[in-house]
């Protein structure tokens, strides 16, 4: 998908401590700057995409007992600026991995301390990130530009050099592993490409809905949102949700082209699906019979990116506010039902979150 939210983002940026934003009572201790023979390894992370064109993005830490919460992480121990425009993070064992789209690289840090212990260079726009930890490489999707077509680069885990690369369709930001093979979702066509990873060589292509964005696996399944057209990119589209495995693929679609459906994600019970819609939070129901895609509101609160925590017991679920992306962001944080329980300063843009146990 196009990056929409690149046009709304302002060239400034203050660097700020952070302002306790407790929604319930509670009590948080701000530190602002990491304490010596502290281990980091365990926590929510969010990454701050900053401001695009100039300054740069950063990560807030947050303790598992909500009561340590840590701007610009990676600036205050490395001693240097992240980069603009932080996109993802993913995880390694205790190695934290941070792609940062306009300058092209690939962080690597130490999660206990996060200390830098390497970076990854030449990467055109990165965007998406998956760890392959079992064939020993980290998936990076690149845009190339705003034109060309975009690539995957396979990425060697332990000498965090590129290896290889594959040309796929254009805006690739999602990736999912489907036993052998890795499926690409190129954001602004119909499509997904699809790679052999025994082989190293692309398979061929998958034609889906308008915009495929994001992939969620429920049990041995896996289901794809795509986002449709909006009005400004041509003809209009109702987004759909599409099961992909087990095959063959079906597509669920909206009753209206109006309805751009992002961030899909399972909810904590383990069956239904939700995504950001409308300004707002719903469930979204494939309907067999119909062979449509039902909506049911459950949120009014407008997010900028949502995620569900893997390793809470309680079914917690993040929703970033970016605000006007010019001053520091905040984290929503949700329990099952979709009540507000918890909130926490971030950075500026906050958008995508990685969690570790």
């Amino acid at each position: 998908m196009k990056p929409i939210h690149l046009n709304n983002i302002l060239s400034s940026f203050r660097m700020l401590f952070l302002i306790p934003a407790l929604i319930i009572a509670g009590c948080e201790k701000d530190k602002p700057i990491p304490e010596p023979g502290v281990d980091y390894s365990s926590g929510i992370y969010v990454v701050n995409e900053g401001p695009f064109g100039q300054g740069t993005g950063s990560i807030t830490y947050r303790s598992r007992n909500s009561q340590t919460t840590i701007q610009d992480m990676f600036g205050a121990v490395n001693g240097r600026p992240l980069g603009n425009i932080a996109q993802k993070m993913g995880i390694w064992g205790t190695t934290g991995l941070i792609v940062v789209n306009n300058a092209g690289t690939l962080e690597w840090v130490n999660l206990k301390d996060f200390r830098s212990i390497g970076t990854t260079t030449g990467l055109e726009l990165p965007s998406a990130l998956l760890i392959d930890s079992a064939r020993g490489f980290a998936y990076v999707t690149e845009w190339v530009s705003f034109t060309d077509h975009g690539r995957v680069a396979l990425i060697d885990l332990n000498s965090r050099q590129i290896v290889q690369r594959f040309d796929v369709g254009h805006f690739p930001n999602a990736l999912a592993l489907q036993g052998n093979r890795l499926l690409v979702a190129n954001g602004d066509e119909q499509t997904l490409t699809e790679i052999d990873l025994d082989s190293q060589s692309l398979l061929g292509t998958l034609y889906v809905g308008d915009r495929p964005q994001s992939f969620v696996r429920r049990g041995t399944e896996l289901w794809l949102l795509c986002g449709g057209t909006p009005s400004w990119a041509g003809t209009e589209t109702a987004g759909s949700l599409w099961r992909l495995v087990p095959g063959p693929a079906r597509g669920y679609n909206l009753s209206s082209s109006t309805q751009h459906p992002t961030d899909l994600n399972l909810h904590p019970d383990g069956q239904r699906f939700f995504s950001r819609l409308e300004g707002g939070l719903s469930l979204l129901i494939p309907n067999d019979d119909q062979n449509r895609l039902d909506v049911q509101s459950v949120a009014t609160r407008n997010l900028y990116h949502i995620s569900v925590d893997p390793f809470d017991q309680r079914g917690r679920i993040y929703g970033t506010d970016a605000g006007n992306f010019q001053s520091n962001g905040k984290v929503y944080v949700f329990d099952p039902s979709f009540t507000l329980v918890d909130s926490f300063a971030a950075g500026v843009g906050p958008g995508f979150i990685a969690y570790k146990q």
